[in-house]
């Protein structure tokens, strides 16, 4: 009874932590009432197993995307401590007036109510990455989409009405490709042959976001070991491998990448005509660099210069 009990105030104090509304209260109350049947729901084990699981799953509705992760990361905290006190109980010589068949029920129950802590906790892992990703991705689109259009000529038609019709040259050819949000951008080759260079993302954004997509995968690896799902785990392990590595290579490691020291200040677009004899892809240069004011590029500053 004790050991219910006291998952039930675990799980009271999560929701107690998510703050008062209508729907908090009411999880509340049917908490409460849970535990003053307690002794009924120990002799019916599927009925004790849905109530859990019910209460569980009404915390995982009531949290969102900010708060799921710490209440899940919190509850799951408690549950180890739980099943690890459980499991140091359990071959021993103690006081304790329980028979072995309630320890080993006990223990039981501390490990479905970790097991199923740590799978909402990865579930929260994954779905606050997913928005921040989302949320990166919508920003870096907007601030950097491309506005290429063919150019218009206004002709006038039989009646002297005018129209405006996209006219192509021969000279200038316009392709259709697919952006990282599944829309359309359209990259222009003039008759030099030379493409619109795409804007890359600053370093420090890149090791930012190869550092905390390790670290959330790690945690999944970890979760996944944990409950037994070995091959699964060696999955993630290569696909965390795969996706850093990457990240690192054609991110941070860019072909044409040159460092160089500036000897005074200068605004970004005179440092890259000094390094590479053009000044196009300043903005570029300015974003790659994370420099805040290109105008004022500081003297004895080291920067990464893409010449191609």
């Amino acid at each position: 009874m004790e050991a219910v009990t006291g998952v039930i105030d675990d799980i009271s104090d999560a929701v107690d932590n998510l703050g008062v509304t209508q729907t908090v209260s009411g999880l509340m109350g049917s908490l409460s009432a849970m535990k003053g049947s307690v002794t009924s729901l120990i002799n019916q084990p599927a009925m004790l197993a849905s109530s859990l699981m019910g209460a569980l799953s009404g915390v995982s509705s009531l949290c969102d995307t900010r708060t799921a992760f710490s209440t899940w990361n919190r509850l799951a905290q408690r549950f180890e401590r739980r099943h690890a006190a459980t499991a140091g109980r359990q071959g021993a010589i103690t006081t304790s007036y329980n028979s072995p068949v309630a320890e080993k029920n006990i223990a039981t129950l501390n490990y479905v109510m970790l097991a199923a802590a740590q799978t909402y906790r990865a579930e929260a892992a994954s779905q606050a990455l997913t928005a921040a990703l989302d949320f990166s991705r919508r920003m870096d689109n907007a601030a950097r989409t491309p506005v290429l259009d063919a150019p218009s000529t206004t002709t006038g038609t039989a009646s002297g009405a005018s129209s405006t019709s996209a006219t192509v040259t021969q000279g200038q050819l316009q392709l259709t490709t697919i952006t990282p949000d599944g829309g359309f951008s359209q990259v222009s080759f003039s008759d030099s042959g030379t493409a619109t260079p795409p804007v890359f993302e600053s370093v420090s954004d890149i090791g930012k976001t190869a550092a905390m997509l390790g670290a959330a995968l790690d945690t999944v690896i970890l979760t996944a070991s944990e409950q037994g799902f070995s091959t699964d785990s060696v999955q993630l392990t290569q696909l965390r491998l795969l996706v850093v590595a990457d990240l690192e290579k054609r991110g941070l490691q860019l072909a044409g990448s040159e460092t160089h020291r500036l000897p005074e200040t200068m605004p970004a677009m005179v440092a890259l005509y000094r390094y590479t004899g053009n000044s196009r892809n300043w903005q570029r240069l300015a974003r790659r660099n994370g420099i805040s004011n290109p105008l004022f590029v500081p003297g004895g500053v080291s920067i990464e210069v893409i010449n191609e």
